[in-house]
């Protein structure tokens, strides 16, 4: 089963968006949950990631670490939000299958309320 018809069986399709990327009122790309993208060349990363490990081992893994974990837990609040307002079971609650799922790189969540910005391109 596709993760779009095992959402949609269990009742969260409306969940799933078209296209992930919006802009908000100042014009800056955002994601599906408001927050701003920030994109760097593969260069500039790579810099910035040897400044690190020469200043401090370790410091690129702990800072990738981090910001995934976080990112994580408010993604994961975001939407434990989102299905309670829907009345349907907060993550814990679903099939470890829906969970997996909804790490789709494919799958798009919704903004909050299925809003869309007017100056969306």
């Amino acid at each position: 089963m596709s993760f779009d018809n095992l959402l949609a069986s269990l009742g969260l399709g409306e969940l799933i968006a078209d296209d992930p990327f919006g802009r908000d009122e100042a014009g800056r790309i955002v994601d599906p949950t408001g927050a701003r993208v920030i994109l760097a060349a593969a260069e500039s990363a790579r810099g910035f990631h040897r400044v690190l490990a020469t200043e401090e081992p370790g410091a690129w893994s702990a800072a990738m670490k981090a910001g995934g974990y976080g990112s994580g837990q408010k993604t994961a609040a975001r939407l434990d939000a989102t299905l309670s307002g829907m009345g349907k079971p907060m993550l814990s609650a679903l099939p470890i299958e829906a969970c997996l799922s909804l790490r789709h790189p494919d799958l798009h969540l919704k903004r909050r309320g299925g809003e869309r910005n007017e100056k969306e391109t």
